[in-house]
């Protein structure tokens, strides 16, 4: 378990768990991973991070004999830059996740994979220098976690994570142990990596007043680290938040679906802000980072998000943007519209929003039909209705979706069952029928193995 992103992720996951926990509590839940058993070690707590790490880059005592010395670093969305100085000559030195990088002679063309001497010098003022920002010095210590990580004792390892931690909020500190904050919390049910999650509730906790359309941005240049890529993305996420077709859109992947995809990813990112923000007591900013996700997911201004996430047949961005200037702002308004006065021959014909109609009365009766069943639905259920696809999701608010046919006597009513089918796409007549698939205990009897062949 070589990287602190791993390790972190234990120590994070033991002291939510507990609320309140010592350091022989988490080395205790260590013992009992498999990372552990597949290294097994001591662990001991004895040796200083300088000694363990620096002990394995021998080239920053040569550094010190040829008076290399740090001019500047900078904090960048993906790391440090820096820049040392080796007899008067300034060399680029870039720390990341992936490794640390020179374009010094020695580190680019003769000693490829090694570790020269004015990498070695950065990485240890970052470190330990006396005038290095404390948050550069987190940052650098994350990063070197991952790089060093495997030539680092897991003592070294385990209390620089506790340490690294306290430092970034992530976990607080209470006597005789830790205690999990509200931040960390949100990064351990995250599953995105620690320094995303502490870039983000830094923009957070100096951010005042935004709106979606920032968040949205913030999440392309915090999730996307090339510089280029990152120019290419927000181009395409800007025009893509301004409704533009998409096909007028220079996309930065190279096929649709890689970019769709990105888009998804980057709403993820959107709701890691939206958590953030609930943790860090921000609710304008949690508001406006819910918007941003809907907006990335599909396209549209966060007004139109609630008819976009029915996902309805034929209801894409133009119509949907359509029936919002007639009016129709939701579900309900949509339940209860004239099909003949919003339809228009060439731009939304009558079938379609006939079919619309129906299927949101459907939607209508259904939660009707809940409410009634629970004595009242849960306070998320219109809201989930309302703005986001009733589909899988409503089971996260104890909405579980069981089929007519497989429905225990006592159970879920059929209104809920209505939900789902509501949004199902239909088939076209004169469509042709998927064919079924049939299981190996249908074709060959009640016996048969998986591979389809019945034993002897």
């Amino acid at each position: 378990m070589g990287s602190f992103a791993k390790l972190s992720r234990v120590v994070r996951a033991v002291v939510v768990e507990h609320g309140e926990t010592t350091r022989d509590a988490v080395v205790r839940a260590f013992t009992r991973t498999l990372a552990y058993h597949e290294e097994p070690a001591d662990l001991s707590f004895d040796r200083t991070l300088r000694d363990d790490l620096m002990e394995d880059l021998p080239a920053y005592d040569k550094a010190r004999r040829d008076g290399v010395r740090l001019l500047t670093y900078t904090l960048t969305a993906e790391g440090v830059d820096a820049v040392a100085d080796s007899k008067g000559k300034h060399y680029q030195i870039q720390l990341r996740v992936t490794g640390v990088s020179c374009d010094c002679p020695a580190a680019s063309r003769w000693f490829r994979g090694a570790v020269c001497k004015h990498q070695a010098l950065v990485v240890h003022e970052l470190l330990f220098g006396a005038d290095v920002d404390p948050e550069a010095r987190a940052r650098a210590l994350y990063l070197c976690g991952h790089v060093f990580g495997d030539v680092l004792d897991i003592g070294t390892r385990l209390a620089e994570a506790l340490g690294l931690l306290l430092r970034w909020d992530l976990a607080g500190k209470v006597p005789g142990g830790w205690r999990a904050t509200g931040l960390g919390q949100v990064a351990s049910a995250s599953g995105f990596d620690l320094l995303l999650v502490h870039q983000v509730a830094g923009r957070l906790r100096t951010a005042g007043k935004s709106g979606y359309r920032e968040i949205a941005l913030w999440a392309v240049d915090d999730f996307y680290a090339d510089l280029r890529e990152r120019d290419r993305w927000r181009v395409a996420v800007s025009a893509w938040l301004d409704e533009v077709d998409v096909r007028q859109i220079k996309l930065p992947a190279k096929y649709r679906g890689d970019f769709e995809q990105g888009l998804e990813r980057l709403a993820q990112v959107c709701l890691l802000y939206e958590r953030a923000a609930q943790s860090l007591g921000h609710a304008h900013l949690a508001a406006a980072a819910r918007d941003a996700s809907g907006a990335l997911r599909y396209g549209v201004a966060p007004e139109v998000v609630p008819l976009m996430g029915l996902g309805f047949p034929q209801l894409r961005r133009a119509r949907a943007r359509y029936l919002y200037d007639r009016r129709i702002r939701d579900v309900s308004e949509l339940a209860n519209a004239d099909p003949a006065q919003i339809a228009d021959p060439r731009r939304v014909p009558l079938r379609y929003v006939t079919d619309w109609v129906e299927r949101a009365r459907q939607i209508h009766s259904a939660r009707a039909v809940a409410a009634a069943h629970r004595g009242g639905a849960p306070a998320g259920f219109d809201d989930l209705i309302d703005r986001f696809r009733p589909d899988p999701a409503a089971e996260r608010h104890g909405q579980v979706i069981v089929p007519e046919k497989r429905r225990r006597k006592g159970s879920e009513p059929a209104g809920i069952y209505q939900l789902r089918t509501a949004c199902r796409p239909r088939r076209r007549a004169g469509a042709p029928v998927a064919p079924r698939r049939i299981s190996a205990t249908r074709l060959c009897g009640r016996g048969a193995s998986s591979h389809g062949r019945a034993p002897a």
